[in-house]
């Protein structure tokens, strides 16, 4: 790691938490693992921001005249549901970045008297995301992301991998 604040930073993708405990297990039996001490973790899933999507499906449904907390409303949005988890499945289960440099950072949202991001209006909070979704789209090409959530898994709410993206071997 460059600074100051790690020696070593081991990164797991795994499908689930038993995956994720034989890679801890792996690594405890290295010879290596004799001269560790952990002294920071973090655990997460990955997910999605819904912020968009979750907007375009209310007003979607509401355009077709559904109403809220009905049968047919429900149905309708797990169908939406469905094709959106579909569409958005690369980045539920993302490949493994093949590349020696990672930017990881621990996030949260702040909840001070005055300053509590879920006291703003939805309509702010999903501006607010989608503004600064624009902005890191612009580095699509140059760098890949990885979001996962640890709210209950960890201190934090939510974690961000940056690495730059795999290339194919033309690429170079």
């Amino acid at each position: 790691m460059l600074g100051h604040k790690g020696d070593l930073l081991l990164l797991h993708y795994r499908p689930d938490f038993s995956a994720l405990l034989e890679a801890q297990l792996q690594v405890s039996g290295l010879r290596i693992a004799g001269y560790l001490e952990a002294v920071n973790s973090y655990l997460s899933v990955v997910e999605l921001g819904l912020y968009e999507s979750t907007r375009k499906i209310y007003e979607e449904l509401a355009a077709r005249g559904l109403r809220l907390d009905t049968a047919e409303w429900e149905q309708s949005q797990q169908e939406l549901l469905d094709r959106q988890r579909a569409a958005m499945s690369g980045r539920l289960n993302p490949e493994v970045p093949s590349s020696r440099y990672l930017c990881f950072y621990p996030m949260g949202r702040k909840r001070d008297a005055g300053e509590n991001w879920y006291l703003q209006p939805f309509a702010d909070r999903q501006r607010m995301m989608h503004e600064h979704g624009m902005i890191g789209r612009k580095y699509g090409a140059e760098v890949k992301q990885v979001i996962s959530g640890s709210i209950g898994f960890d201190d934090w709410e939510w974690g961000v991998d940056l690495s730059p993206p795999t290339r194919g071997p033309s690429s170079g």
